[in-house]
């Protein structure tokens, strides 16, 4: 059982390390296997047609660049607001300190 996640500002880590999976250019054997399971069922059914051989077959991402994209915007987005509400406190730390050192009686040497 794993311990439940406390929510915080900072915490930035991943829960797990990034995975590499190499997809190769040329060969997809999902591809190939449609390829001749449709050159077979033409076959059978006696239609040869040039077109539909010598089209290549691809993949429709319906996600696309999309998903991705909105995965990254969403860790910037969380990230530029932490960055906002920081820099916030910041000032509000600062302007505080002038406030309080102009109230200050000046200490003379003399």
């Amino acid at each position: 059982m794993r311990a439940p996640r406390i929510p915080s500002m900072f915490r930035n880590v991943r829960t797990e390390p990034r995975r590499f999976e190499l997809r190769t250019r040329h060969y997809d054997p999902k591809e190939q296997e449609l390829a001749a399971r449709l050159k077979k069922i033409e076959e059978e059914m006696g239609v040869a047609s040039e077109e539909a051989s010598e089209a290549p077959l691809r993949r429709i991402d319906l996600k696309g660049k999309r998903a991705r994209k909105n995965s990254y915007t969403k860790g910037s987005r969380s990230s530029f607001y932490r960055l906002l509400i920081i820099l916030g406190v910041l000032i509000f730390l600062a302007y505080r300190g002038l406030k309080y050192l102009e109230l200050l009686e000046p200490i003379n040497p003399f």
